[in-house]
């Protein structure tokens, strides 16, 4: 599936993949659009992306609130990402 792919590309450039990590559906699907070329914006709504996320298997579910969230994943400038680590909180280098 291209579509697939696409959206695949874009979250080993711009995500980090981390278990319990949330993103908001809505702001990948902004982010993703906006980081397509202008000629390839109009072929995606959030049905295809959610259809691409469903093919290489990034699951969703709903948040507080009733928002689409993402799991395992969070767009890298979103915010600084931690770990545990024993019993400290380290700042992650991705």
């Amino acid at each position: 599936m291209p579509h697939a792919r696409r959206v695949a590309q874009f979250i080993r450039e711009h995500c980090y993949q981390i278990p319990g990590l949330r993103c908001l559906f809505g702001d990948f699907v902004a982010a993703f659009v906006a980081w397509l070329p202008a000629a390839e914006r109009d072929d995606w709504g959030k049905a295809d992306v959610g259809a691409a996320l469903d093919a290489i298997g990034i699951p969703r579910g709903i948040g507080a609130g009733g928002q689409v969230t993402l799991g395992n994943i969070d767009l890298r400038s979103a915010r600084p990402v931690y770990r545990l680590h024993g019993r400290r909180l380290l700042k992650e280098r991705l």
